[in-house]
């Protein structure tokens, strides 16, 4: 928030001040519609105290379909992290990449990391 903006009269978000001023029209989210609850845990632990439910059963079941996945696991010197990357069943993974010497470089805004996007492509 710059000093700009607060001196403005946009130090507040909009949804603040409308649910400040109408808080019986402020509802928790229960129900989900776009994320498998793989990826929904995290968010559901830390924030919404595990109520947050999905609203489409079929999220439960969907999994990546990688075209000749079969064919990619033949290679001889595939690397493990790539192997675990490309099963169906885990559906959310983080990739620890502090051992690369890969830094962020921030252009305006936006915060990039060539070495890192490097590594993903040379995967393909």
């Amino acid at each position: 928030k710059s000093f700009e903006s607060r001196e403005g009269g946009f130090g507040e978000s909009l949804f603040k001040i409308l649910s400040q001023a109408h808080p019986s029209a402020v509802v928790n989210l229960e129900l989900q519609y776009r994320m498998c609850p793989d990826i929904m845990l995290i968010s559901n632990h830390l924030f919404y105290n595990n109520r947050l439910k999905t609203a489409l059963p079929f999220l439960e079941k969907i999994q990546l379909e990688i075209p000749h996945l079969d064919k990619l696991l033949e290679t001889e010197h595939i690397e493990k992290w790539l192997l675990d990357l490309l099963d169906p069943k885990k559906r959310v993974l983080f990739l620890d990449t502090d051992d690369l010497l890969a830094f962020d470089c921030q252009l305006g805004d936006m915060l990039s990391n060539i070495e890192e996007a490097e590594i993903i492509v040379k995967a393909k």
